[in-house]
């Protein structure tokens, strides 16, 4: 053999040599995006599923004060009422809703409640609600919350 051609063998050699694993690497980049996607926190939205309605038009939410009413899980509990929109909002019970609302109007230009029922909530729950706001001010203007259906389909 010449000089040559154990070059080209040295070489080869080399080249086998420097073959990387990666299974590892790409076992720490699966648990980093496990971690991250566990860890995370994601947008709260809502968990209220109001009704659907054919007409109306929309209320400024940023003048308004939102009740969020959640269906109870069961039908001996009553519903939970939430003074906002969001699940993280504070709760409240019924005998609090007139002096809550009242609390929360007095930095508002407007008078507006907009009252955000589940589908699932009583009827007359959200009468007794209607009924607590009504104690408040004559000038209160309440809106019942309800899916676009234009928008949802």
């Amino acid at each position: 053999m010449g000089g040559s051609e154990q070059a080209l063998l040295a070489k080869k050699k080399k080249g086998e040599e420097a073959d990387l694993d990666i299974t590892p690497m790409i076992d720490v980049t699966f648990l980093l995006l496990i971690f991250f996607m566990v860890t995370s926190t994601m947008q709260e939205t809502s968990s209220i599923k109001p009704p659907g309605a054919r007409h109306g038009e929309g209320t400024n939410k940023e003048d308004s004060v939102i009740l969020s009413i959640e269906a109870p899980e069961s039908l001996s509990e009553e519903p939970v009422i939430r003074l906002g929109d969001k699940p993280t909002s504070e709760i409240i019970n019924l005998g609090q809703v007139e002096n809550r609302v009242k609390t929360a109007m007095e930095g508002l230009l407007d008078h507006h409640v907009i009252i955000k029922a589940d589908r699932d909530v009583p009827h007359g729950f959200v009468q007794q609600i209607l009924q607590e706001i009504a104690g408040i001010d004559n000038e209160i203007q309440y809106h019942i919350g309800v899916e676009d259906k234009s928008r949802s389909q």
